[in-house]
């Protein structure tokens, strides 16, 4: 079949055929692709004076662009930036992304396909590039991508399709998405260190264009200009994800790795607009309880205030840190239970009782945060010493063994160890990370008074507050750092196993997530990407990641509103000594690791 090429426009064809058989062809041909209903529309607004020719064209195909406001401040208003996009439609979304852009800033070029050139209108904004992957692409290419490194280099706003070719039924993957992200694109975010902000499209063409595809791509391509004209009279969504910064870009191994994480950010602003649904609704939504009323501040600090020397672990200007067993702190302890409730609900899980208190909390520690000025509870912290709890109540007296099914090899395995869990911190402190820090220096203490416990674990929750997504994917990114821990997995496994409806969208496999985001706080970007009020991964899990923690496996906790429980474990023997000496105290590490040393020479 002869190849058609553009004469003066997109819109013009000039078959290499004799006249008379051109006269006969290319006009069936052209109406066909919907040509001369382009050129018609063009002709309205080309040539037209103090005019803005990208609103024209929208305003002409009455397409409205539907972005959040607040997403247009993840773009940088002055200097070097990337911004990634998918490409779903083939056309429109160019001048859309532009248009939107330049309501940021002027400054804005976006990479595209040369045809778009051949509009003289376009020119400005372009920075040209042969996408079709020959060999004399890749050399007419060499001068755009230097183009494109100098502007972004010299402050400008570059935008890019990385896909180079819009999307289309991948059979593999089984569903419309962007062919696979050149690595191109990733060297040269590299070579000019500027930031990057990802941007989803919603949508996709029509089935006829995906099934002519399938035939052969020139087909596809052949279509472009009837599903530019498919998209009039719609609402085009777009999203544009929180940036990347240019040091966390430089982190990545290769160019190939980078282009899949950028691919992932702009894929999973798919979900942005959906409300967290969960697993299912909360089980005890009916029968939910008022949460109880405090008994005062004045009994609360009686008791606290005159606790012995030995059960205050720390003091910190108006705050002090106290550690007893429940069955010692008559008022502290409901009042924790209050709390509890109460800071549980408000992230989505808790009892749905007045008081979150179980059968354990009489003989587990409590750390308790006290603010001494503002005479309130500002935190809390359960502990368990696993050894003394077993050889008085047996494994059934540990609250991890309501949720994970172990035995004594479990806890053989880990050695000396203490249960944590339960942990809160009041809402009106939560805007300081400081009470967090002082609870982990007071777990600290705690370790450095009890030495032999090198060990802690428990469960730590994802809330039915989350998306199904986000949730989804910080258990594959969880289970893909489980280094070290394989004689430990056969030792454990979930009462009640989680499972969750979602798909990671773009084609990515879940068992890819590790791979591709390098660390929790990549991972967290993302997930706070996803969601609707732009929280990232939960600060405990995050803390116990930082810690050398390892989540074992995940539990569907039904009676805490469908929070999923990962089982993590925290070996602080292996630690980095700078990170426990930011809890514990330098010299105190040192104590503290000279005497596991000691405990595993004479062991051997």
């Amino acid at each position: 079949m002869p190849q058609a090429h553009v004469l003066e426009s997109p819109f013009d064809l000039n078959l290499p055929l004799n006249r008379p058989l051109r006269a006969m062809v290319q006009p069936p041909l052209e109406k066909l692709l919907c040509l001369p209903t382009l050129k018609s529309l063009y002709s309205e607004i080309s040539g037209r004076k103090n005019s803005d020719f990208l609103a024209d064209v929208l305003n002409l195909l009455s397409i409205q662009v539907d972005v959040p406001e607040t997403d247009l401040s993840n773009i940088p208003a002055t200097g070097p930036a990337v911004v990634v996009a998918n490409h779903p439609f083939g056309a429109i979304e160019g001048v859309i992304l532009l248009q939107t852009l330049r309501r940021v800033r002027p400054d804005v070029k976006v990479m595209a396909n040369h045809v778009l050139s051949m509009i003289p209108e376009m020119r400005e904004h372009l920075i040209s590039v042969d996408p079709f992957g020959s060999r004399k692409s890749s050399k007419r290419n060499i001068g755009p991508l230097k183009e494109a490194i100098r502007w972004a280099r010299g402050g400008g706003l570059l935008a890019v399709f990385p896909a180079g070719e819009v999307s289309s039924l991948q059979l593999r993957k089984r569903t419309v998405t962007d062919p696979q992200w050149s690595p191109s694109i990733g060297r040269i975010i590299r070579i000019t260190k500027a930031p990057v902000v990802p941007v989803h499209f919603d949508g996709h063409n029509g089935p006829l264009f995906h099934l002519l595809g399938m035939i052969h791509p020139r087909l596809r391509t052949m279509m472009l200009p009837r599903e530019m004209l498919n998209k009039q009279r719609r609402t085009v969504c777009l999203d544009v994800g929180r940036m990347i910064p240019a040091q966390k870009i430089q982190h990545f191994e290769n160019d190939e790795k980078l282009t899949d994480y950028l691919r992932l950010r702009t894929y999973l602003l798919k979900h942005k607009r959906e409300q967290a649904t969960g697993l299912t609704p909360p089980t005890n939504l009916e029968g939910t309880q008022p949460v109880a009323q405090s008994c005062g501040p004045a009994l609360l600090a009686a008791e606290i205030e005159s606790q012995p020397a030995q059960n205050v672990l720390l003091e910190q200007g108006d705050q002090m840190i106290i550690c007893a067993q429940g069955r010692a702190l008559p008022a502290v302890l409901p009042e924790i239970g209050r709390l509890r409730e109460l800071n549980f609900r408000d992230v989505g899980e808790g009892t749905g009782l007045a008081r979150d208190l179980d059968r354990f909390d009489d003989d587990y520690h409590h750390l308790v945060l006290w603010h001494k000025k503002d005479r309130r509870i500002v935190g809390a912290y359960r502990v368990g010493c696993v050894d003394s709890i077993v050889d008085s109540s047996g494994i059934k007296g540990l609250y991890t063994s309501t949720l994970f099914k172990y035995d004594h090899k479990f806890l053989d395995a880990l050695g000396p160890c203490l249960e944590m869990g339960r942990a809160f911190i009041s809402k009106e402190y939560r805007k300081s990370y400081n009470p967090l820090l002082l609870l982990w220096k007071g777990i600290a203490r705690f370790v450095y008074r009890h030495k032999r416990y090198k060990t802690i674990f428990g469960p730590v929750s994802i809330s039915n507050d989350y998306n199904p997504l986000s949730r989804h994917l910080m258990m594959h990114f969880l289970k893909g750092h489980q280094e070290g821990t394989k004689a430990l997995l056969k030792t454990v496994r979930p009462l009640t196993p989680p499972k969750i409806k979602a798909r990671v969208p773009g084609g990515f496999k879940p068992g890819s997530i590790a791979a591709i985001c390098p660390d929790i706080e990549d991972l967290g970007t993302a997930v706070a990407d996803i969601e609707s009020d732009g929280k990232g991964v939960p600060v405990l899990l995050r803390q116990y990641l930082k810690l050398g923690g390892q989540v074992l496996t995940f539990n569907l906790d039904r009676d805490f509103g469908d929070a999923i429980d990962g089982l993590i474990v925290v070996d602080l023997t292996k630690t980095s000594e700078k990170t426990l000496a930011r809890y514990m105290g330098k010299d105190e590490v040192s104590v503290f690791r000279a005497y596991h040393l000691r405990m595993a020479t004479h062991a051997a």
